[in-house]
């Protein structure tokens, strides 16, 4: 799992560009999903949101397997490249602002600070550097499961979901209300100190109920973290294991369905 935690660390501070890029140019929200990403597996790419500018749009992006940042238009053509191997990321941003001015783009604003603050990586004012081949595939590979579970869940719900990754924590997860009375977040976590290992969450936001998590079943598959600040069911990727996609998706679609039945049952 450290090969996997150690691209999720880079690329998480690498995405706060992605996020920037979409807080200066695509229409805000009031819910801060407009800075939103996606990592898509079949690009292997980490896209912002798409913007229009006069008759065009446009999506920024960062190529995994290029490992640079990339300005594409509707057609997917690159408008814009920004190198990121060996440089800062003060650098990569200040040289980002330098190419998209150019193009007629008002770009001074992705300097400034995001509205919230990451974790403060030891590395995030070194060069940066190539992730090495067997990292960016684990990551690739449980992101992808990740937007698999999330698919299964919004298949079970029937209910409209995007499946997106939030910058602030990096996770890849869905959120939707089955009921006027709940809302449920589900996801996949970057390592932290609840679980010291990255795993699946589910966890429910009342919104005119409470929970009484005195009375909660045992998931056989993972375990509930019952917290002042937190509470939820987790299921951590050691848990699930190196095994073929379909016994994880399997082993993720059980834990899902237990845990989805008894919140909305409460």
């Amino acid at each position: 799992m450290q090969l996997y935690s150690e691209a999720d660390q880079l690329l998480h501070l690498l995405s706060q560009v992605i996020a920037k890029v979409n807080k200066v140019f695509v229409p805000s929200k009031e819910d801060d999903s407009h800075t939103n990403l996606y990592f898509d597996s079949v690009s292997k790419a980490i896209y912002g949101r798409w913007f229009q500018k006069g008759h065009k749009r446009y999506i920024f992006s960062l190529n995994l397997i290029a490992f640079q940042f990339e300005l594409l238009d509707e057609r997917k053509r690159i408008e814009i490249k920004q190198d990121i191997v060996d440089k800062t990321i003060f650098e990569v941003e200040q040289e980002l602002i330098i190419k998209l001015t150019k193009k007629g783009f008002k770009a001074e604003s992705i300097s400034k600070p995001l509205h919230f603050i990451i974790t403060e990586y030891d590395f995030a004012n070194n060069p940066i550097q190539f992730l090495s081949e067997e990292s960016i595939s684990q990551w690739l590979g449980y992101r992808s499961l990740a937007n698999y579970a999330c698919l299964d869940f919004i298949g079970l719900t029937q209910i409209s979901s995007e499946i997106r990754i939030w910058p602030h924590h990096f996770d890849t997860g869905i959120y939707f209300e089955p009921t006027p009375k709940l809302g449920i977040g589900f996801g996949l976590a970057m390592e932290d100190n609840k679980v010291g290992n990255p795993y699946f969450y589910i966890s429910a936001y009342p919104i005119k109920t409470e929970i009484d998590y005195t009375k909660i079943d045992d998931p056989q598959i993972g375990k509930w973290i019952i917290l002042d600040d937190w509470k939820g069911c987790v299921l951590s990727l050691e848990e699930i294991g190196n095994k073929a996609i379909q016994k994880q998706l399997n082993q993720i679609g059980y834990y899902i369905e237990h845990v989805y039945h008894w919140l909305i049952n409460q």
